[in-house]
């Protein structure tokens, strides 16, 4: 496990090149309708406002950690695959909240962490991504102190994700797993659940009873 940012230096033509794609693809979004920034503001929202320490699981391209960066002063982001760290790590740079994330490569349903080590667990377009999801909704459970905030795509969402995949030369990988009981599985861990659905994204956002 990297337990830090190693030192990074970051040219400001690679900053800029990288943030470049990324304007580029969420553009490739908004044409189906679809502004990938609003639906990470919605998880957001579900943060209690005085949370302290944040664990978030799938960094992805760290578009969610980077975003966090401006609201919350600690967190710490999951990813079992090194490939997109760099760019994670470049894109909180470019959003000057770099310095308040820890960029973190390891197995998220077996982490290191205390129980109840952070106040808030959360995991955005990750669960299709997983090979043993409730193993990792587990080990959520375990280090959540008073919050889950889990979400993913509707099918229409996935039908965007899609195409714009497709349009870009590749595939997006989804594993054939349950979404709908994500939240009769945090109940069933001392969980009150509250769902929240548009047309794009499922949230559910839990918190640990008393």
């Amino acid at each position: 496990m990297n337990a830090k940012n190693e030192t990074e230096i970051f040219t400001a033509a690679e900053s800029e090149a990288n943030h470049n794609l990324y304007l580029k693809r969420m553009a490739s979004y908004k044409k189906y309708g679809l502004n990938q920034a609003l639906l990470r503001e919605s998880v957001i929202r579900q943060i209690d406002s005085d949370c302290n320490s944040i664990l978030e699981i799938g960094t992805g391209k760290g578009y969610l950690a980077a975003m966090l960066g401006h609201k919350f002063d600690r967190i710490i982001s999951v990813d079992s695959s090194p490939a997109d760290r760099r760019v994670a790590m470049l894109n909180a740079a470019h959003s000057r909240s770099l310095d308040r994330i820890d960029f973190i490569t390891a197995d998220a349903s077996d982490l290191v962490y205390p129980d109840k080590n952070f106040d808030t667990v959360v995991s955005a377009f990750t669960f299709h991504h997983l090979d043993l999801p409730f193993r990792v909704i587990r080990e959520m459970t375990r280090l959540a102190r008073n919050q889950i905030i889990i979400s993913d795509f509707t099918e229409r969402g996935f039908y965007v994700v899609d195409q714009v995949h497709r349009h870009e030369g590749g595939r997006h990988e989804r594993k054939p797993v349950d979404f709908d009981i994500v939240g009769i599985y945090l109940k069933e861990f001392n969980f009150d659940v509250r769902i929240i659905e548009d047309e794009w994204q499922i949230i559910y956002s839990a918190r640990r009873r008393c």
